[in-house]
Formats: C-alpha cells, sequence, structure tokens
C-alpha cells in the first residue's frame, strides 16, 4: 500500500478495514518518516501494534 491511500482511508470518516498477514485490521497512526502504521487487529480490539506500511493491503481473501 503506498503512503498517499493510507492518507486517504485514515482521512475517511468511513471505518475501513485493510490486510495484514490475512487479518483485518485498522490503522490508527501512520509515521511518515519511519513508514510504520499503528494497526488494530478486528478479531481483537484491545491490541495494538506496528507495521511496516508496505505490509498492508486491501485486498482479502474470500472464504
Amino acid at each position: 500500500m503506498d503512503k498517499k491511500r493510507v492518507r486517504e482511508i485514515m482521512d475517511s470518516h468511513d471505518l475501513i478495514p485493510v490486510n495484514y498477514n490475512g487479518r483485518s485490521v485498522v490503522m490508527n497512526q501512520y509515521d511518515e518518516h519511519s513508514h510504520m502504521v499503528k494497526v488494530i487487529p478486528l478479531d481483537n480490539l484491545n491490541s495494538e501494534f506496528s507495521v511496516e506500511l508496505s505490509q498492508l493491503n486491501e485486498s482479502f481473501n474470500k472464504k
């Protein structure tokens, strides 16, 4: 995912989940200098962790 799209998603008033390692997450904060994004997994809303921007995408596997 590119930084422009991250900004679009984060500036949106909608909750837009993205994919990280097969998990649906929402982005909470983006650091443009380090290209790290703080994410919250939708299956564990009490958890937050940082991932590299390049590890996020908008494509999901349908089951």
